[in-house]
């Protein structure tokens, strides 16, 4: 597992804290992480390129001759807290297995987050959950 420590400068600590506000909710939580690791690429590679869109993965990014996948989970807490920690869906299950990393973003709304690159088999591995929908009752 390695491990990137990051030291966000002010200004990019306060447009974070502007366009992400502090919330628990888990959709924000990740957008802001997405924002953390893109920012961390641009401090090796000025020039790389960012799709998290038009994709099937969190974010793709292509620098220099070298095209990166990468699963983004993202939370508040300092460290990777394991339980909180999912994957849903086939497509994102499948190509963990087939090598892509997951960067877990840990302390998002500090200045000092905390970046672990997980690999599927060296660093963890998927247990499936039973689930069950919820409707009302008629």
């Amino acid at each position: 597992m390695e491990i990137i420590d990051i030291e966000l400068p002010e200004e990019e600590f306060e447009r974070l804290n502007s366009a992400y506000p502090f919330t628990m909710q888990s959709a924000k939580v990740g957008q802001r992480s997405v924002e953390i690791v893109k920012w961390h690429f641009k401090t090796i590679d000025p020039n790389c390129n960012f799709d998290n869109g038009q994709t099937d993965v969190d974010l793709r990014v292509t620098s220099k001759a070298n095209i990166y996948d990468i699963e983004i989970k993202g939370t508040a807490d300092e460290d990777i807290a394991w339980m909180k920690l999912k994957v849903s869906g086939k497509r994102s299950y499948q190509k963990l297995k087939n090598g892509m990393p997951i960067y877990r973003v840990c302390n998002v709304y500090s200045k000092k987050p905390r970046i672990f690159i997980l690999n599927y088999n060296d660093d963890f591995e998927m247990i499936p959950e039973d689930r069950w929908s919820i409707r009302a009752r008629r």
